[in-house]
């Protein structure tokens, strides 16, 4: 699962948003959050937030492609049922 999007280290290029293929992130600014910027050029601007959380599909995806290192993605705990 997609745990978080560093903030601070996201440098709003939006090429998370464009490659995820289950429509995970969404572009933010301070007024709304939108699918894609406008401009395709990084911008500060703008921050990816994870909008859809319980469908990501755990691929990397997004932390193998962003390009500031600001997404981090893990593989949720497995439960086993107890078996005596």
């Amino acid at each position: 699962m997609i745990e978080k999007v560093d903030q601070e280290n996201c440098i709003g290029c939006g090429l998370c948003v464009e490659i995820c293929p289950m429509d995970v992130l969404r572009m933010k600014t301070d007024f709304n959050i939108i699918s894609q910027p406008e401009k395709k050029k990084p911008s500060p601007q703008f921050k990816a937030v994870i909008v859809y959380f319980e469908d990501c599909m755990t691929c990397f995806t997004c932390e193998l492609n962003c390009p500031a290192g600001a997404i981090e993605v893990g593989f949720a705990p497995v439960e086993r049922p107890f078996v005596i």
